[in-house]
């Protein structure tokens, strides 16, 4: 079913390209997934391919924008963003041991579960699941193990994985302020409204953050910082919505309240019944949202 889907994936960067980003390349060659890299530190650009899509002085968020703008050209169905310092791994709490005995784990075979598991399950908004994700720690992962390998639904989490269909993704990007984290979970906070069915954590495989740096963008003058990022994106609702999402969706302790409470509810493999655009625009300002995109172009 995979190979009927078409897949996108998406990383940017600050460093030379590591043994595991050039690994990763080369699965997603092998499994028919177009992938496209970003650099945004010009130290290291001579020792880019001429492929990789350079550019300077740009935030987190804006570089996850210049490679939604690449993808756009491309067919494709789901765009997977996915940190450079992000391996995936196979469930299990022995990652270390293993990967001391073993070697890191082959990203091909990998690759292949997740872009399986979506064609399976079709959501509109996805993750992967990662131990050391804050979303998850409401019950020291007991809902991990009582969901088996079976998705689960999710309001909100990290970035480090972030997963769309492209009716949502084409809505969501660009992202609206300029920042790093916090700076997409606007889309989370939709998708938690308007299809929380198909908003899930892919678990049959496990994303783990290897490295954890900062991006280094803080110091550039379009960066807005955590709490200010998010206040500034409440203009991108609807009056209705915006005092709920100050209320329940701007600090991570918010966020996992609301998983807590959706992570029981049912997934939804099957179609939406009602059209992205028009739920989406039920929650977000066509106005507010673009206002915003407007002011951080200038």
């Amino acid at each position: 079913m995979a190979s009927q889907l078409k897949f996108v994936l998406l990383e940017q960067s600050g460093t030379a390209p590591s043994d595991l980003s050039l690994e990763r390349r080369a699965s997603c060659e092998e499994l028919g997934i177009s992938y496209f890299r970003l650099n945004w530190n010009p130290a290291v650009w001579e020792l880019e391919d001429s492929e990789t899509l350079l550019r300077d002085r740009l935030t987190w968020s804006e570089g996850r924008s210049a490679l939604f703008a690449v993808a756009q050209k491309a067919d494709f169905d789901y765009l997977i963003f996915m940190d450079d310092d992000v391996r995936l791994g196979r469930p299990g709490g022995k990652f270390k041991i293993l990967r001391a005995l073993l070697g890191p784990p082959r990203q091909l075979p990998l690759l292949r579960a997740l872009v399986n598991e979506l064609a399976r399950y079709l959501p509109l908004q996805a993750t992967v699941y990662c131990p050391g994700d804050w979303a998850h720690r409401w019950d020291r992962g007991r809902h991990v193990v009582e969901a088996g390998s079976k998705p689960f639904r999710i309001a909100g989490h990290d970035l480090q994985v972030d997963i769309f269909q492209k009716a949502v993704a084409s809505l969501a990007y660009p992202a609206p302020v300029a920042g790093s984290g916090g700076s997409m979970w606007f889309a989370h906070f939709v998708g938690a409204h308007k299809w929380p069915d198909k908003q899930i954590v892919i678990k049959k495989i496990w994303a783990f953050n290897e490295k954890h740096e900062p991006h280094g963008d803080s110091s550039l003058p379009q960066f807005e910082r955590g709490k200010d990022l998010l206040l500034k994106t409440r203009a991108a609702f609807k009056p209705s919505f915006q005092n709920t999402w100050v209320e329940t969706s701007c600090n991570p302790r918010q966020i996992i309240a609301r998983n807590k409470e959706t992570f029981k509810g049912k997934v939804n493999a099957g179609e939406l019944n009602h059209a992205v655009e028009e739920l989406w625009y039920e929650v977000i300002d066509r106005n507010g949202i673009q206002k915003l995109r407007n002011e951080r172009k200038a």
